[in-house]
């Protein structure tokens, strides 16, 4: 359940610790859990970059971050921007967006 407790766990300047409610496929039935367990899994996932489908505006990269909380955010140096790209009945404009680079 845990394979990372902070981004420096992941030991990979690739992916960020990213804690997410245990659904599904997720759960714990059958494993023996951690007695301080969160209810959350712990996985070491990529960043999102300029390639992803799309970003969640509602997280951002934060330097000082030890992990996040939902899916990594766009990876340093990018930050997720508003986009008319994306198919507003899927990504409402209002929540989700693509990374784009903060370097003008």
């Amino acid at each position: 359940m845990y394979e990372c407790m902070t981004n420096d766990d992941c030991g990979n300047p690739e992916v960020c610790c990213s804690y997410t409610p245990a659904f599904g496929k997720r759960q714990p039935q059958g494993r023996e859990l951690p007695t301080d367990w969160d209810g959350m899994v712990h996985y070491c996932l990529p960043w999102k970059n300029e390639n992803s489908t799309w970003c969640s505006l509602n997280l951002q990269f934060v330097e000082e971050s030890e992990y996040y909380v939902g899916l990594c955010p766009c990876k340093p140096g990018f930050k997720c921007a508003p986009t008319t790209e994306l198919d507003e009945d899927s990504y409402p404009r209002d929540s989700y967006g693509k990374c784009v680079s903060v370097q003008y």
